[in-house]
């Protein structure tokens, strides 16, 4: 599994709304940057914008960690 910096999300996003919202275009515009297998999944891809319109944030959520 791979981690994205916050850099690399703002690219994605911003991608995808110059591509219309089309997550193939949007894709197909990544591959200069991370080559043929090293972009993002479509799944990521549309997690990430999932978030970024309903939290407005492209920022990692740190994984909750129980104290003891």
């Amino acid at each position: 599994m791979t981690s994205y910096t916050i850099e690399q999300h703002v690219q994605m996003i911003k991608l995808y709304y110059q591509n219309e919202c089309s997550l193939v275009q949007t894709l197909r515009a990544l591959r200069p940057f991370y080559g043929r297998c090293g972009g993002p999944s479509k799944s990521t891809l549309q997690r990430l914008v999932a978030k970024f319109e309903t939290t407005g944030s492209v920022n990692d959520q740190p994984t909750p960690v129980r104290q003891r």
